[in-house]
């Protein structure tokens, strides 16, 4: 029976080897997320564990069985046969010794795939998750490791990072002798110079959905086993997490640039929002990305300009009176400009911005800086108003 034993543990080995990696881990979802007393800490160690080419503990579920067989032969060595012994004892030396054989060989290359499908997650997570400067720290250098999983998942992780030192390697690597390696460097390269020139930006509608069905579904599947019964939530949970990954790829360059980001559709500032490992920004009145516009670092409403909206060197200059429709525009404003020598009525212009600034609690408890240019005379109420949004300005004019 022992070598009958043998031959069942050698096949459980070789089917345990083909299962493996099909599916993504459950452990995954907890093991690359901070937690615990040191927090990103820790992470980042875990990170760097399963990108390290002497990494191995994370393919220890492969010999999960031995430790099975190991408790079950306990319980025979008390109620059981000395037959059922023999066998379970060839069973454990047979699934061992093939253990040893086959994962440094690894005929089927399932534990290599399995390898490369951590190190790919581990890489996506530290983008997530971490500074940009501590991601390139890590992952460029790994382009030049000897393990052709390892430097596919620096191009997987690169393609997310978006920084000038990570494209340089990923073009770099788009010439790796490894073919594999060489062509999802080159896609990751293509897809990072599309997503720079503004192509496929995605709407951020449905994230906020996404985040509540998300969350339900992980706390509904709570780490449980893939079967028939939660097939199809662990499917929905796939695709949700594949559409989400899009979503906040595409908008990689405005991500990189807030806070520096303004909608011109609606003369707002972005806001930025963070579900799990996942950061997105969007326009904090219309609540989409599409009117958003980069180097925006300072934002000067005017009263009397000729300036519809302008970028120069990181000022936005923005018109906010229509004198023809005798109209005011709110905006999100750091300085508010009253500039002289236009033919308008000051005193309604001011008075009707202010107000609509209120309305909309653009000018309630922020800090708008009020400069007079060729100062128009205004009328006492006027300035009382103008108060308001600067309370350092009757002093300074007095």
């Amino acid at each position: 029976m022992l070598t009958w034993g043998i031959f069942a543990g050698i096949i459980m080995l070789l089917g345990s080897v083909g299962a493996i990696g099909k599916r993504e881990p459950r452990w995954l979802y907890r093991w690359f997320r901070p937690w615990g007393a040191n927090g990103e800490a820790g992470f980042v160690r875990r990170v760097k564990l399963a990108l390290s080419p002497k990494n191995h503990l994370y393919t220890l579920p492969l010999l999960s069985p031995l430790l099975i067989m190991g408790i079950i032969g306990i319980s025979l060595s008390t109620f059981g046969n000395r037959v059922d012994l023999d066998f379970l004892w060839g069973m454990m030396a047979g699934f061992g010794g093939a253990a040893v054989i086959t994962y440094p060989i690894d005929l089927t290359k399932s534990l290599a795939n399995y390898r490369q499908k951590i190190a790919v997650s581990a890489a996506q997570k530290l983008v997530r998750r971490v500074p940009p400067a501590l991601s390139n720290e890590i992952l460029v250098p790994l382009t030049q490791s000897s393990s052709p999983g390892l430097r596919i998942a620096a191009a997987v992780g690169l393609r997310e990072l978006g920084t000038k030192e990570g494209g340089e390697a990923l073009r770099l690597l788009g010439d790796d002798k490894d073919s594999t390696v060489a062509a999802a460097a080159r896609d990751a390269y293509s897809d990072l110079h599309q997503v720079y020139r503004g192509i496929g930006l995605l709407s951020v509608r449905t994230m906020d959905t996404f985040k509540g069905e998300h969350a339900y579904l992980i706390k509904k599947l709570n780490g449980k086993k893939y079967d028939k019964n939660n097939a199809k939530d662990y499917e929905t949970l796939a695709e949700m997490t594949r559409q989400i990954n899009e979503i906040v790829y595409s908008q990689l360059p405005l991500r990189r640039s807030f806070p520096d980001i303004y909608c011109k559709d609606c003369n707002a500032r972005a806001e930025h929002l963070r579900y799990e490992e996942w950061e997105w920004v969007r326009c904090r009145v219309c609540k989409e990305v599409h009117g958003l516009k980069t180097g925006v670092k300072q934002v000067i409403g005017q009263i009397g300009g000729q300036v519809e909206w302008e970028v120069k060197d990181g000022l936005l200059h923005l018109n906010l009176w229509n004198d023809t429709d005798r109209k005011a525009s709110a905006a999100d404003l750091d300085v508010l400009e009253i500039i002289g020598g236009s033919n308008i009525n000051y005193d309604w212009a001011v008075s009707a911005l202010v107000d609509k600034l209120h309305n909309q609690s653009l000018g309630v408890g922020t800090r708008i800086a009020v400069k007079m240019v060729n100062a128009p005379v205004l009328e006492a109420n006027t300035l009382q108003l103008l108060k308001t949004l600067d309370q350092s300005l009757l002093p300074a004019m007095g």
